[in-house]
């Protein structure tokens, strides 16, 4: 997934007034910076992607 998508689905959540997608999305794109600047490299779809699955994988622990 692009940073870009995430991006366009952060417009459109506040088009339709969905606060609760856009402070998730938010968060998302807070986590892919974040780790590029851990990883000290550039944001690129394999890090992005990877920041996904680890935030999915922290949340899925949180609900069990």
């Amino acid at each position: 997934m692009k940073l870009d998508t995430i991006q366009t689905a952060i417009n459109n959540a506040l088009k339709t007034h969905s606060m609760t997608e856009v402070e998730t999305l938010r968060g998302v794109v807070a986590a892919v910076k974040k780790a590029a600047i851990d990883k000290r490299c550039e944001i690129t779809d394999e890090l992005v992607d990877e920041t996904l699955l680890k935030e999915q994988k922290i949340v899925q622990e949180m609900i069990d």
